[in-house]
């Protein structure tokens, strides 16, 4: 859609309108643009930044614990599902933490993933790494490269 000529046409159609309740109406729309417009634009306190840093801070924190969450799950579930307990993946991953753990797999590109292979045999590739780092809530966690990597491990796997 092209902007311009859209503003263009809206302005020959205003252009033409003699009804002053429409026009009346159309303004009072315009005048609450225009003020909501300055009040998104009205510098904020330091108060107001400082707590907004805070937030921030806070939300990453709480998005690495629930990624460290799931990555211990992951043992659990697999354990459970399968029977094998992978306690060297749990050893890493309470060593550096989940979010480490998980970008050093995806860094190992010629490693064998012996444990992604097996739980492709037993159809659980959700219960994978690279499954929950493509996860939406968790993709910004990671390069684009880790991103590629995890999805190429499993296209290549789901179309072998």
């Amino acid at each position: 859609m092209d902007i311009q000529l859209k503003k263009l046409e809206l302005i020959e159609w205003i252009a033409q309108i003699s009804d002053v309740h429409v026009i009346t109406k159309m303004d009072k729309i315009r005048r609450s643009y225009l003020s909501q417009k300055e009040e998104d634009m009205k510098p904020m306190s330091i108060e107001e930044f400082n707590a907004d840093i805070e937030k921030a801070e806070e939300d990453n924190i709480d998005i690495h614990v629930r990624f460290d969450g799931e990555m211990l799950a992951l043992y659990r579930n697999v354990g459970r599902e399968t029977g094998y307990w992978a306690n060297y993946y749990l050893r890493a991953v309470r060593k550096y933490g989940g979010l480490i753990y998980a970008k050093k797999l995806l860094s190992n590109i010629n490693s064998s993933q012996q444990g992604l292979y097996k739980l492709s045999e037993l159809g659980k590739l959700y219960l994978s790494v690279e499954f929950l780092v493509l996860k939406e809530e968790y993709k910004f966690l990671f390069t684009d490269i880790e991103l590629h990597e995890a999805q190429r491990r499993l296209n290549d796997l789901l179309n072998k």
